[in-house]
């Protein structure tokens, strides 16, 4: 019986093990001892599962849940989840362990997609104007009298008088 067989689906656990990408080497030596693999495993399978977000991962597994992002994503780069996904369709194995294994590949690559289009996404957020929502004393004592730029190119040398100005 394995420790987290309770919080996540510990049946994958023996396929994915040899899977499993070595950990990168330390030259210098030292540093924070490596969280075990299979914990790791197990708190990635569990927000697949689930479908909670990274942040809401319990402490119960004794990962944090930078820790579980980022193994996740570098067990995606080496096809970790791709390969858990081919075993859905190996008649060899239980039942469970198939419909996990689709489950898990499946989730794994939704949050990939996602992850993916985030940064496109936030770029085309606009991005506030302090300067034009905001005007006054302390404004102007910060950054100066404002220059407007008229539409033929020129700078007019001081700011148009606003609803705000007295």
């Amino acid at each position: 019986m394995n420790r987290f067989s309770w919080l996540a689906p510990m049946t994958l656990w023996p396929y994915a093990e040899p899977l499993l990408p070595n950990p990168a080497s330390r030259p210098q030596g030292g540093g924070t001892p490596r969280i075990q693999d299979e914990a790791t495993f197990a708190a990635i399978c569990y927000v697949l599962a689930t479908g909670c977000a990274w942040r809401e991962l319990p402490k119960t597994f004794g990962v944090s849940w930078q820790t579980a992002h980022r193994r996740f994503t570098h067990w995606a780069n080496a096809g970790l989840w791709t390969a858990l996904g081919e075993l859905s369709g190996d008649e060899t194995a239980e039942a469970p362990t198939r419909a996990w294994a689709e489950a898990l590949s499946e989730a794994a690559a939704t949050r990939l997609r996602s992850a993916g289009a985030r940064p496109a996404a936030a770029a085309e957020r606009p991005r506030p104007r302090i300067l034009r929502e905001f005007s006054g004393h302390f404004v102007e004592q910060l950054f100066g009298r404002r220059k407007v730029v008229k539409p033929d190119g020129g700078a007019a040398e001081t700011e148009p008088p606003g609803p705000n100005s007295s």
